[in-house]
């Protein structure tokens, strides 16, 4: 008795902890514009106005089922009444109109755009959330013992990517609790083959279903039978009257929640088509990125080791539960690590972590039994448990901490509205800002006289020389945006990415696109950023745009590349396929000779570059250079630019520089154009490199042949700085935005 009351305990305990990291930042949490929660919690609200019929068919209609349900039994009561109170003349009306009154008063009860429903969806999903921790504790405990069940409910309640699915109204979290609660009641028919027991794994298997479009559910199921055949060695033991019902109640159940598919068959194709490709599925190809995502991040490196041990102790000591656990994680994996591309979005991952908690906590078990013969054995291994475990409790309570925070949009709206000047020239990414900010963002630009344009990628400038040539005074980067240029690291292959521990930082600043972001952010004036654990769609660096200096100065270097011995070395090949580098004795400037890169590669690292030159710190160095792109037809109308960077000793050349500058990218125009990069050396510095290197980036490049020459490349240096405008705005000396926050290791 005194055991089971102590299990209680902690159990509530873990349930606390559990609750809040999933409940604390709720508000105002992430931003209210995420694509796919708005289907959700929309949905819910359309559906009350329509008879329960959903609007959309992208997911199944059980999670806005779920909400409708919530909405109506919980949130708009206690809405209604607080109407009534501030509003008694509202009661009659509310009697009287009926139906009618929830449509006029629609923003009053829902929100401007439904935010309130917004936030009561995530109020639920961090019900869900909680529910499953203590879900995993009962099929623990059925599975194995009191002990098991509460290690599975504590690697679960800190878990960091169950604790951020859990902060958004995404079908993920719901998933995983009644793909877990089908689970159990597949396992329970082990025991006893009921009537009852099959109804109710009939109703688990359809409400599974119907929160996302998956059948991993009725793989244990089948398990189950398989099993039961084995023993029985009976077909009827398989297929009989029971095993076709719950089949039958599964089936009855999806489509109780999701009547409307049938009337809606062609829309439901189409999304069913557009997921099909968007999940690149049939590509049958191992993808190490989902695991490498999980183990160092959304599971952690210690609790990822104990769900390997755990499955080795459990295929030796319990293989039939194994088996069971398998049977559902296992096909889970292969859809979305090698049948398809769908772990690249690693919120889908919500689903099958409960399930490997369970591993993860019978691996703690066993380690109990062991730690029992010693003294103070228990202890040691509880606490060991709980060490092991703090570094997802550290990145969930930073996670649950800076959703409490307020809104980077909002933080910036404020800051451009008290500082930053009239009458300027100012290119921004898509902000994506909350929809609350959006009209404040036009008006302080009509306010403030500011001539706005915005910044892409796909076209137009994205470095110092290139904002420099279009007159900009200011830019805004939001690494929301920056985030899509430079996350094909994680479609790398096992023998790529393996080297790696954290997110290939060397790979994406030695790119055109890291590079130019490193120079920005040397100029950057403010910062507006949460750490990596919270995740947003924005964390915004302003950059005030230097001033180009007039003064080239004097000429400390040139090359020609008139003779093969003047080729420069090749550099940051970092084992990809790169173009080829080569000296080309025919085509020059002037007829003397040139270096160039042709060829295709995946290689947008890879470089040639000068020997180090001598130079002091605090001057200002300006590299000039003519380039040539010739192609026939290229997808996009510039390539190819010149990259300066700063050493502190000559003993990593191959490395990026204390301090980076890159040069505009050269027009596809098949003749010479020069092209210039200027900048100020930091404090430090005593050598500096010229490279040439292309960007080749989009996939659709990488397949065509092309040939950048580069020749006639002079260096200068100057004394004389740029005159720095808008002096109330100072540069920031120390950034303090980590690269860890700058470049997110997963999409949400």
């Amino acid at each position: 008795m005194k055991k089971k009351v102590k299990t209680y305990y902690l159990l509530i305990f873990i349930l606390i902890i559990g609750g809040l990291l999933r409940f604390f930042g709720q508000y105002p949490g992430f931003p209210d514009n995420h694509p796919d929660e708005g289907i959700s919690f929309t949905t819910g609200v359309y559906m009350l106005y329509h008879f329960m019929e959903p609007n959309i068919f992208y997911y199944p209609a059980g999670v806005p089922f779920i909400q409708a349900l919530f909405y109506l039994i919980f949130f708009i009561p206690i809405v209604l009444l607080k109407l009534f109170i501030l509003h008694p003349e509202y009661i009659f009306e509310f009697f009287s109109k009926g139906f009618i009154f929830f449509t006029k008063y629609h923003d009053a009860i829902f929100g401007v755009r439904d935010i309130s429903a917004m936030f009561w969806s995530r109020y639920i999903v961090g019900l869900v959330g909680s529910g499953t921790v203590l879900l995993v504790y009962f099929v623990s405990k059925k599975l194995f013992n009191r002990q098991v069940a509460l290690f599975a409910a504590l690697f679960l309640a800190v878990n960091y990517r169950h604790v951020l699915g859990s902060h958004i109204g995404l079908p993920d979290t719901y998933n995983g609790f009644f793909s877990l609660f089908a689970f159990y009641t597949s396992y329970l028919l082990l025991e006893k083959q009921t009537r009852r027991r099959y109804i109710l794994a009939g109703i688990a298997i359809g409400l599974a279903v119907a929160m996302k479009y998956q059948i991993f559910t009725f793989i244990p199921f089948a398990f189950v039978h398989i099993i039961l055949l084995i023993k029985t060695k009976k077909i009827g033991a398989v297929i009989n009257r029971n095993s076709i019902l719950t089949i039958f109640i599964s089936v009855a159940v999806f489509f109780l929640i999701n009547p409307y598919i049938l009337k809606n068959i062609d829309e439901f194709k189409y999304h069913a088509d557009l997921t099909y490709r968007w999940y690149q599925m049939g590509n049958y190809q191992f993808r190490l990125y989902p695991y490498f995502y999980l183990f160092h991040w959304g599971i952690g490196e210690f609790v990822s080791f104990a769900i390997v041990l755990g499955a080795v102790f459990m295929a030796r000591k319990s293989l039939l539960k194994f088996l069971m656990l398998a049977s559902f994680i296992v096909p889970f994996f292969f859809m979305l690590t090698i049948y398809s591309n769908g772990g690249i979005y690693t919120r889908n991952f919500s689903t099958v972590i409960p399930f490997l908690t369970i591993i993860a906590g019978y691996c703690a078990w066993i380690f109990l039994q062991y730690s029992k013969k010693y003294r103070w054995g228990s202890l040691v291994l509880i606490s060991l448990v709980i060490c092991i475990n703090i570094p997802s409790f550290n990145n969930s309570f930073l996670l649950s901490y800076y959703y409490s925070k307020t809104w980077n949009s909002d933080i910036l709206m404020q800051w451009m509205d008290k500082n930053l000047p009239s009458n300027i020239t100012l290119r921004n990414h898509n902000l994506v800002l909350a929809w609350k900010n959006r009209d404040q963002y036009f008006s302080i630009l009509e306010n403030k006289h500011i001539n706005q344009s915005d910044w892409e990628y796909a076209y137009g400038p994205s470095s110092v020389a290139e904002f420099q040539a279009e007159e900009v005074d200011f830019v805004i980067l939001n690494d929301n945006r920056l985030q899509n240029v430079t996350y094909w690291w994680r479609g790398w292959s096992a023998d790529k990415l393996i080297k790696y521990s954290e997110v290939p930082y060397d790979y994406i600043m030695n790119g055109f696109f890291g590079l130019s972001a490193a120079e920005l952010m040397s100029y950057s004036v403010h910062e507006i950023y949460k750490p990596w654990q919270a995740m947003s769609t924005g964390n915004y660096i302003i950059i005030k745009i230097p001033q180009k200096l007039d003064d080239d100065g004097r000429k400390i270097a040139e090359f020609h590349f008139d003779v093969e011995s003047d080729m420069w070395s090749i550099r940051g090949l970092m084992n990809l396929k790169p173009p080829s580098f080569r000296f080309v004795p025919t085509i020059g400037k002037n007829g003397n000779g040139s270096v160039a890169i042709y060829g295709k590669g995946e290689g947008n690292t890879s470089r040639i570059s000068s020997s180090a030159i001598s130079i002091e710190a605090g001057r200002t160095y300006t590299v000039k250079g003519w380039i040539r792109n010739s192609a026939e037809k290229l997808d996009i109308d510039r390539e190819s630019f010149l990259r300066i960077d700063f050493y502190n000793d000559m003993n990593n050349l191959d490395t990026l520089g204390v301090g980076v500058a890159v040069s505009p990218r050269a027009p596809i125009s098949d003749e010479w154009v020069m092209e210039e990069v200027s900048a100020k050396s930091p404090y430090g510095a005593k050598y500096m490199t010229i490279s040439f290197q292309r960007v080749n980036l989009p996939r659709s490049i990488s397949l065509q042949d092309f040939t950048s020459y580069l020749d006639d490349v002079e260096v200068f240096e100057s004394e004389s700085e740029a005159i720095e405008s808008f002096k109330e705005l100072p540069y920031i000396n120390n950034p303090t935005i980590l690269l860890e926050d700058l470049y997110p290791n997963s999409f949400f």
